[in-house]
């Protein structure tokens, strides 16, 4: 019975730490990238259709309408940059919402079974023990580590880069991922997604970007302002940006259309705010995806194009009908960036085939969305599992990964949020769970020596 006590008692105890570190961590250790989110699932809901030419998404997800991202301040006679990518919120809560996912043809190893995991890995940016910059700069000739696939290492250390002939074989193979990145800010407003690739790096497919940087570091001023003449107004006010006042149907952004040279010499006020991105026209192979959004009532309808074959092999990935693809999917909701938002499983994609996801083909132009039912994708927080950590032998899933066994097999969404907050709080969980343990081992021993005392005294 003392045994049945014992188990009750440890399984309590361990759920009430992991609640207090939780709360603890949210708080007070951000300095160390630890924060983790009150909800740990969520979804996401799809739909997916191709005519001739194109394939086309349709994605919802909740969120605030996340539209504001980075901004320059006039305080104080100087202007002053928000605070970028944050671990958790951020401060100012001036981070766009994204929606993104990952497609592979068969040509990445594991990606298929384990998803978007096999690109995350020790050191990686906003982890807590995120690589020092000057070892990036050195080894990558970048300024932190981010997403890159393991084919493209010696080793488990992402020091191991392979020698530049191995690297151009694997990508000349097709041995990336294919990487859809709606931006609320950077590429929407101009009507596009981002398109990048993950390799070595996460790259981005080739071409003009869709933002550009409106700040200029040699002045320590912005590069433009708005233009008086077409916008009726010269700069935003940071009451306005601070307290989101600005919607989707307003210039909460900035492009070269509107955009005139920054001039210094003008009477600039205290408050007086300008977006630190320029948003532009994407082109080349990096302006491969339309994008068209609306926000209403906290959801985003998000719809994507692109063409099947954008004729960028080595960065795209080509779709035809009959075939069967690998997709994964995240977004970032409620001013949050980098590693803070929500994953999916790895799911198939077929094109007018059978699959999990089963996009549908049409004749015609515009996709007959209304005819459609949405998929949901669960969603989870996956907190800071890494690749080095599932197939290490500190994993007991190791041996199923390297033999194939798909990750949904043998663990369900819920519990993957809950397992990733037990990976990212072990350092304080289990000090404390060992001390309850014992405590409560301690308490049962006294309950039983008095219990054979008084059973004593009563004979």
């Amino acid at each position: 019975m003392w045994q049945t006590c014992l188990t009750g008692l440890t399984g309590l105890t361990l759920v009430v730490l992991l609640l207090g570190a939780t709360a603890q961590t949210a708080q007070v250790e951000t300095q160390q990238n630890r924060w983790i989110p009150e909800e740990l699932e969520d979804e996401l809901r799809v739909k997916v259709v191709f005519n001739r030419e194109a394939i086309f998404f349709k994605l919802q997800f909740t969120s605030v309408e996340g539209i504001y991202h980075d901004y320059l301040r006039y305080e104080g006679g100087s202007w002053v940059t928000t605070r970028g990518s944050s671990p958790g919120i951020h401060p100012d809560r001036l981070y766009e919402d994204r929606v993104s996912f990952l497609l592979d043809d068969g040509s990445v190893r594991h990606f298929a079974t384990q998803g978007g995991y096999i690109t995350i890995h020790e050191e990686m940016r906003f982890l807590a023990n995120q690589a020092p910059r000057a070892d990036v700069q050195r080894v990558l000739g970048q300024d932190d580590v981010r997403k890159y696939l393991p084919e493209t290492r010696r080793t488990a250390d992402w020091r191991s880069l392979r020698r530049p002939e191995e690297l151009e074989e694997l990508r000349q193979s097709g041995v990336f991922l294919d990487l859809w990145q709606w931006r609320a800010h950077r590429s929407d407003p101009v009507g596009f997604a981002d398109d990048n690739w993950v390799f070595e790096y996460r790259n981005a497919d080739q071409g003009k970007s869709p933002f550009a940087d409106n700040w200029h570091r040699d002045t320590q001023q912005p590069r433009f302002m708005y233009d008086i003449q077409k916008v009726g107004f010269q700069a935003l006010t940071w009451e306005d940006v601070a307290n989101h006042r600005l919607s989707k149907r307003d210039l909460y952004y900035l492009t070269p259309e509107i955009a005139v040279p920054f001039d210094p010499n003008h009477p600039w006020q205290e408050g007086d705010t300008l977006p630190r991105r320029l948003v532009q026209m994407p082109e080349g192979s990096r302006g491969d995806i339309r994008a068209h959004s609306q926000w209403q009532n906290g959801v985003w309808d998000v719809e994507l194009r692109r063409a099947l074959d954008p004729g960028h092999a080595l960065d795209d990935k080509s779709l035809k009908p009959k075939r069967v693809y690998h997709i994964a999917f995240a977004v970032h909701k409620n001013s949050t960036g980098s590693r803070w938002h929500y994953t999916s499983f790895p799911y198939s994609l077929g094109l007018d085939t059978d699959a999990d996801i089963v996009a549908q083909r049409f004749e015609g132009q515009a996709p007959p969305w209304e005819e459609m039912p949405w998929q949901t994708i669960p969603l989870f927080y996956p907190g800071q599992v890494t690749w080095t950590f599932l197939t290490s032998d500190a994993h007991a899933g190791k041996a199923g990964i390297e033999e194939g066994r798909p990750c949904a097999s043998c663990h369900t969404v819920a519990e993957m949020g809950k397992y990733a907050v037990e990976h990212e709080l072990k350092e304080q969980i289990l000090p404390r769970w060992y001390l309850t343990v014992a405590g409560g081992m301690l308490f049962v021993l006294g309950i039983a020596v008095a219990g054979a005392r008084l059973v004593q005294g009563q004979r």
